[in-house]
């Protein structure tokens, strides 16, 4: 037999903590997952008897895993008896990977479902009791092929060797978290899925709820037709009585612009809903932006910020660009409402140059200076802003992006390497000028955040 086990050893990945990047999680306890098999190539043995050729046993690809072994001991059905949870890819087709499901009866390890997965990897595996008065543990397991990601969840039913591996749920999705939106203490899944190249489908967030051996779409919101791709999500369970969960994502549309959206369950009306104006202020709000600042923890506070765009006034851009003025970015952290969530500032205004390289100020200041950049060149001047008068005004900082062959003629010139981009061969510099130390400025103000 083929890679025969010598040994196989059983491991507990460690628990991600998903503070900021993903929901609470109901977990395995210890005593459930008791040992490994006294000999993984019994089990091996029996997957190839039931398949008809050799195997390669498969691990979990992804780092988050909650379970990172090709072959799981646990007590699924609750009968005292472990089942063996093992992935593998056969020799004749390597580019799948199964999942089977074994009981030992009478002696020996018997095969009881096999599932011919979705793509080439398995990426997570963990295990939830998903189902009210049900003591059954589910298999939470997702695969991906390309840029393709599907959700599976089985379960085992019928005893002895009239049991089987069926399919609960297969969902396409694109971002996921386990969510209480009625904290009864059992789990409901969030997911984001659609296809995200064929505009005349509508992408969707929705809650899906496993009720035995069925599943239940319990809220679902439409979003935007304008996402091309995530670039980051984050799910959080929310202690407050009018909001249970919220989503944060941040996307690419079909211009190359970031933005952000929140989608969040609201606990009066029983549904998932988009967060379009800010609830305190009743208004619409922006998150619109050029540069790839995604939404995060900004000042530590364990709470979710995300990036509001708010025009510079008096601000522009020449040499060809597509807008006419400039944003800063007013970061605000997402606090429940009554009647939905209201953002918070939390911490300073920042003006963004790269991802990395960024001006930051208080209000004080913002309110007194505009900017101009040159899109062609990539500078940026903070100049000195006064509404009676739009021609004269003083250039307090200047920000360039130079060629790294360039930098020393700009230091020796007088300005300051804020960072340096070695991946494409640039790197950021500033000069503030002596108006602009007047005016309070300082290398302070001048913030790169090393990657």
């Amino acid at each position: 037999m083929k890679n025969t086990l010598k040994f196989l050893s059983l491991f507990i990945a460690v628990l991600t903590v998903f503070s900021l990047t993903g929901c609470s999680f109901s977990v395995v306890s210890a005593d459930k997952l008791i040992r490994p098999p006294k000999s993984g190539a019994e089990i091996e043995n029996a997957i190839e008897k039931a398949t008809g050729e050799s195997i390669l046993l498969k691990s979990p690809v992804n780092s988050v895993s909650e379970y990172n072994s090709p072959l799981t001991l646990i007590d699924l059905d609750a009968d005292g008896t472990e089942e063996a949870v093992a992935f593998y890819t056969t020799t004749s087709n390597n580019s799948s990977v199964h999942l089977n499901v074994l009981k030992h009866i009478n002696d020996e390890w018997v095969s009881i479902g096999d599932f011919s997965g979705y793509g080439n990897n398995i990426e997570t595996l963990s295990f939830r009791n998903l189902s009210k008065g049900m003591t059954q543990y589910d298999i939470v397991a997702t695969w991906s092929y390309i840029d393709n990601k599907v959700l599976t969840i089985h379960k085992v039913s019928g005893t002895g060797r009239r049991s089987k591996l069926r399919l609960v749920c297969n969902e396409s999705y694109s971002a996921m978290g386990y969510v209480d939106i009625d904290k009864d203490g059992s789990y409901e899944l969030f997911l984001i899925s659609g296809d995200f190249a064929d505009k005349a489908r509508v992408p969707v967030a929705k809650v899906i709820r496993i009720e035995k051996y069925n599943i239940l779409n319990i809220g679902m919101t439409s979003l935007s037709r304008d996402i091309v791709a995530f670039e980051n999500t984050v799910c959080q369970d929310i202690n407050d009585e009018n909001i249970s969960m919220m989503s944060v994502y941040d996307y690419i549309n079909n211009d190359g612009m970031y933005s952000t959206d929140v989608v969040y369950w609201d606990c009066k009306r029983s549904c998932l809903d988009v967060m379009r104006v800010d609830s305190k202020t009743n208004s619409a709000f922006s998150t619109l932006r050029k540069v790839s600042v995604l939404s995060a923890d900004v000042n530590g506070d364990s709470l979710i910020d995300i990036p509001v765009q708010e025009q510079i006034v008096g601000s522009s851009m020449n040499e060809n660009a597509v807008d006419s003025a400039l944003t800063y970015t007013k970061w605000c952290k997402l606090v429940p409402e009554n009647d939905g969530i209201g953002l918070e500032q939390s911490g300073k205004y920042r003006i963004y140059f790269t991802d990395r390289d960024y001006f930051e100020a208080e209000d004080e200041l913002i309110q007194r200076i505009t900017a101009v950049t040159n899109a062609k060149n990539d500078s940026w001047d903070i100049m000195t802003y006064n509404p009676e008068n739009l021609i004269d005004n003083t250039v307090l900082l200047s920000v360039k992006k130079v060629a790294q062959d360039n930098l020393d003629n700009y230091i020796s010139s007088g300005y300051k390497q804020l960072s340096s981009m070695t991946n494409d061969g640039f790197a950021v510099v500033y000069q503030i000028s002596e108006a602009g130390k007047l005016h309070g400025i300082s290398d302070g103000n001048l913030i790169n955040i090393s990657l």
